[in-house]
């Protein structure tokens, strides 16, 4: 049997999540340090959906990627309004002050994305699907690359190409 936990169920999970993390790592005073994705659609019936997710490594190096949120939004999808729910769900249910601690933000609607990172202060991670998905469409010749910006090798340093 299927038992899914309710609202406060859920929040308490994931609190108790973050805390032992932030304990692996000896953080007295919680997470220091914290990746977050989120994407916002349209449903079928026109209500909007934003969802949030927590992303970060543990004491082993494991991926840990929690699903925090999924909140009806209705009001308009600009940068601000998704920042500003953002920020008010991770304080309101996690305590998190989401500028604070996040090392980075994604979507895969990467344009809109930037939008709320820029509104956030927060860096940009492309969506690490769209990432494989063009590493494996180039390395297999199925895109051609029309514009390279830079090239750099492992230690991070420019090559001339």
């Amino acid at each position: 049997m299927l038992c899914i936990p309710n609202t406060s169920q859920f929040v308490s999970q994931v609190k108790s999540k973050l805390e032992e993390c932030s304990r692996d790592f000896g953080e007295d005073s919680g997470i220091k340090w914290l990746g977050y994705f989120s994407n916002i659609w349209t449903s079928q019936n026109m209500d909007g959906a934003l969802g949030l997710s927590f992303c970060f490594i543990d004491s082993n190096m494991v991926v840990i990627t929690i699903a925090a949120a999924l909140l009806k939004m209705n009001e308009s999808h600009s940068a601000a309004n998704v920042a500003a729910k953002l920020l008010d769900v991770c304080k309101e249910r996690y305590g998190l002050d989401l500028q604070a601690v996040a090392s980075s933000g994604g979507s895969d609607t990467a344009n809109a994305a930037r939008a709320v990172q820029t509104v956030l202060g927060i860096n940009q991670t492309e969506c690490t699907m769209h990432i494989v998905s063009l590493l494996l469409v180039y390395s297999i010749g199925m895109h051609k690359n029309y514009k390279t910006d830079k090239c750099v090798d492992k230690e991070g340093r420019e090559i001339k190409t």
